[in-house]
Order: structure tokens, then C-alpha cells, then sequence
């Protein structure tokens, strides 16, 4: 299930290793981040 959370948001696996490592939830990814990483998979690479 894991990876179809993944399906638009990249972030999810960061998130996962963060919460199982630390039991704290990260913040969500501000839109600067949102914005450069979608670009970056618009790009292809």
C-alpha cells in the first residue's frame, strides 16, 4: 500500500523512515520543495 501513497507524493517514504526511526510525524514539504521536485519529474530526470 505503501506504494501507491507514493503515487504523487515522493515524500511518503523520507516520512515513513522518519516516523518508524523517531515516532514524530514530519512537517509537510513547503511549496518551494513541492514546486522544485515537480519540475524535476517533469523534466524526466
Amino acid at each position: 500500500m505503501i506504494a501507491r501513497g507514493s503515487y504523487g507524493n515522493p515524500w511518503i517514504f523520507r516520512e515513513v523512515k522518519h516516523y518508524l526511526e523517531t515516532g514524530e510525524l514530519l512537517p509537510p514539504p513547503d511549496i518551494d520543495e513541492r514546486i522544485r521536485i515537480s519540475l524535476i519529474h517533469l523534466e524526466g530526470q
